[in-house]
């Protein structure tokens, strides 16, 4: 199938990406500062991950979960010496902040928007490990990486009176400006799961396949009582995959998805794939669907296959 279902200038980004190196900027993510002696102890009884394993300079990715154990929020947890960060959509920040808010009094604990940092910058591609290295050292910025694409990408929370040096950096490296289309590309080809898209509040985390984001051992937190529930049970009911799509259109979001004759499941996210000459899309299935190589079908008869 041709390329020509994704804009020239995506198709550059992506290849950029691809072969060397390339940075997103997110304009509509923010960054949330925790501090205080309990900075540690409060986000370990709220967020999912064990918060409290963090070293300074280490991250992980966590979910704050509604008190029926769905996704209410889903940050990256960036530890520091005297603080705790956490980036991640305006949505999920705003989430946060709302039920942070009703209980942070009761901790010595202080959190605040952090208005001295830019809009968070994600680095991507085989170059990108390089460039981590060379330009925040240079700029005096921590960097985060991502292990959940392939290859792992780095974040760069970016003090706002150096975010134009950084920048101007990265493209005089010969890095390429992402834009959304081809950001999602990357996403979907790597298969990680964005929140307002996958993840919200219907959502359980262990159907998103959020495990490793989820302790079991590590004491009591917001929505820990379901978890528990939910890993004694052994299994969710549905399950979130990536269908390989026949030819190139990108199908809507919440487009029914049939397996074997019967509604499974529907479309979530959805992008181009120039890897597979194919689109992508992910979709929530019934569990016993959800085996990679299932052969599936879009309403209307558009074949599929779970990759």
């Amino acid at each position: 199938m041709s390329d020509m279902m994704a804009s020239e200038e995506a198709l550059a980004q992506y290849r950029a990406a691809r072969e060397g190196a390339a940075f997103a900027v997110f304009a509509d993510w923010g960054v949330l500062r925790f501090a205080g002696p309990e900075r540690m102890k409060f986000l370990q009884g709220l967020m999912t991950s064990d918060v409290a394993a963090l070293a300074p300079g280490q991250n992980g990715w966590s979910c704050l979960l509604t008190a029926k154990g769905r996704i209410r929020a889903h940050a990256l947890l960036l530890a520091r010496e005297q603080e705790i960060l956490a980036l991640g959509p305006g949505a999920a920040l705003r989430n946060m902040a709302e039920d942070f808010g009703r209980v942070i009094l009761l901790s010595q604990t202080t959190m605040s928007s952090a208005e001295d940092l830019s809009a968070p910058i994600l680095l991507l591609g085989p170059g990108a490990a390089d460039l981590a290295a060379r330009v925040p050292a240079a700029l005096d910025v921590l960097a985060a990486r991502d292990e959940r694409f392939s290859p792992p990408g780095t974040w760069l929370p970016t003090p706002k009176d150096r975010s134009e040096k950084i920048l101007a950096a990265l493209q005089s490296a010969g890095a390429a400006r992402l834009g959304a289309e081809a950001f999602e590309m990357l996403r979907l080809e790597s298969g990680v799961a964005a929140f307002g898209r996958e993840l919200g509040e219907e959502v359980f985390p262990q159907e998103a396949r959020l495990e490793a984001e989820v302790s079991l051992n590590k004491g009591c937190y917001l929505g820990q009582e379901i978890m528990s529930r939910l890993s004694r049970r052994g299994h969710v009911n549905r399950l979130l995959v990536r269908l390989k799509l026949a030819g190139p259109e990108v199908p809507a979001a919440g487009t029914k998805v049939l397996v074997s004759g019967r509604e499974s499941g529907s479309t979530a996210g959805a992008a181009y794939s120039p890897r597979e000459g194919a689109a992508l899309a992910f979709a929530f299935l019934r569990r016993e669907d959800a085996a990679a190589g299932t052969r599936a079908e879009l309403v209307g008869g558009r074949p599929a296959e779970i990759i």
